[in-house]
Protein backbone atom coordinates (compact mmCIF):
# COMPACT_ATOMS: atom_id res chain seq x y z
CA UNK A 1 0.00 0.00 0.00
CA UNK A 2 1.56 3.40 -1.00
CA UNK A 3 1.91 5.61 2.40
CA UNK A 4 3.07 9.10 1.61
CA UNK A 5 4.94 8.56 -1.70
CA UNK A 6 6.58 4.92 -0.73
CA UNK A 7 5.71 1.42 0.13
CA UNK A 8 5.70 0.57 3.64
CA UNK A 9 8.42 -1.38 5.03
CA UNK A 10 10.47 -0.79 1.70
CA UNK A 11 14.65 -0.53 1.59
CA UNK A 12 15.13 1.20 -1.90
CA UNK A 13 18.76 -0.62 -2.68
CA UNK A 14 19.98 0.28 -6.43
CA UNK A 15 19.10 -2.61 -9.25
CA UNK A 16 17.27 -4.34 -6.64
CA UNK A 17 12.92 -4.24 -7.03
CA UNK A 18 11.15 -4.26 -3.70
CA UNK A 19 8.88 -7.39 -3.69
CA UNK A 20 6.11 -5.17 -4.37
CA UNK A 21 6.21 -2.23 -6.38
CA UNK A 22 4.13 -0.36 -8.92
CA UNK A 23 4.16 -1.39 -13.03
CA UNK A 24 2.40 2.02 -13.97
CA UNK A 25 0.58 4.69 -12.70
CA UNK A 26 -2.29 7.20 -13.77
CA UNK A 27 -3.90 10.70 -12.67
CA UNK A 28 -7.75 10.47 -13.10
CA UNK A 29 -10.08 13.50 -12.17
CA UNK A 30 -9.56 13.19 -8.32
CA UNK A 31 -7.57 9.78 -8.03
CA UNK A 32 -4.19 8.50 -8.09
CA UNK A 33 -4.03 4.84 -9.49
CA UNK A 34 -1.52 2.12 -9.13
CA UNK A 35 -0.78 -0.90 -11.07
CA UNK A 36 0.56 -3.36 -8.60
CA UNK A 37 3.79 -5.26 -9.74
CA UNK A 38 4.16 -8.25 -6.92
CA UNK A 39 5.98 -10.91 -8.51
CA UNK A 40 5.09 -13.80 -5.56
CA UNK A 41 1.41 -13.02 -6.25
CA UNK A 42 -0.95 -14.55 -8.63
CA UNK A 43 -2.53 -11.13 -8.68
CA UNK A 44 0.57 -9.89 -10.49
CA UNK A 45 -0.01 -7.18 -13.12
CA UNK A 46 -4.38 -7.57 -11.99
CA UNK A 47 -4.11 -5.47 -9.33
CA UNK A 48 -5.16 -1.17 -9.08
CA UNK A 49 -5.32 0.19 -6.00
CA UNK A 50 -6.25 3.52 -6.21
CA UNK A 51 -5.54 6.55 -3.44
CA UNK A 52 -6.41 9.90 -2.87
CA UNK A 53 -4.93 12.91 -3.86
CA UNK A 54 -3.23 13.07 -0.21
CA UNK A 55 -2.27 9.53 -1.38
CA UNK A 56 -4.82 7.64 1.21
CA UNK A 57 -5.84 4.52 0.03
CA UNK A 58 -9.89 4.36 -0.66
CA UNK A 59 -9.98 0.60 -2.97
CA UNK A 60 -8.49 -1.91 -4.82
CA UNK A 61 -9.72 -3.43 -8.30
CA UNK A 62 -9.04 -6.44 -9.85
CA UNK A 63 -8.43 -6.41 -13.89
CA UNK A 64 -9.24 -9.32 -16.07
CA UNK A 65 -6.37 -9.71 -17.73
CA UNK A 66 -2.46 -9.11 -16.65
CA UNK A 67 -1.47 -5.44 -17.66
CA UNK A 68 1.79 -4.96 -19.05
CA UNK A 69 1.57 -1.10 -18.93
CA UNK A 70 -1.54 1.52 -18.29
CA UNK A 71 -2.94 4.36 -19.30
CA UNK A 72 -5.50 6.71 -18.61
CA UNK A 73 -7.52 9.61 -20.64
CA UNK A 74 -11.35 11.16 -21.26
CA UNK A 75 -12.83 8.49 -18.92
CA UNK A 76 -11.36 5.55 -20.23
CA UNK A 77 -8.63 3.11 -18.75
CA UNK A 78 -6.49 1.45 -21.59
CA UNK A 79 -4.26 -1.68 -20.55
CA UNK A 80 -1.43 -3.37 -22.76
CA UNK A 81 -1.41 -7.08 -22.51
CA UNK A 82 -0.11 -10.20 -24.06
CA UNK A 83 -2.08 -13.14 -24.29
CA UNK A 84 -0.33 -14.59 -25.91
CA UNK A 85 -0.64 -12.26 -28.89
CA UNK A 86 -0.34 -8.12 -27.90
CA UNK A 87 -3.33 -6.46 -27.81
CA UNK A 88 -4.89 -3.43 -26.10
CA UNK A 89 -8.05 -3.20 -24.19
CA UNK A 90 -10.35 -0.37 -23.35
CA UNK A 91 -12.32 -0.06 -20.20
CA UNK A 92 -15.10 2.67 -19.00
CA UNK A 93 -13.75 3.88 -15.73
Amino acid sequence: MLVKGSLPGSEVRPGVLPPISAAGAFWTDSTFVILARDRDSPGDLMTLDEFDGDCQYLRSHTLPIRALAIAWGAGTLYLAYEDPAPGILALRW
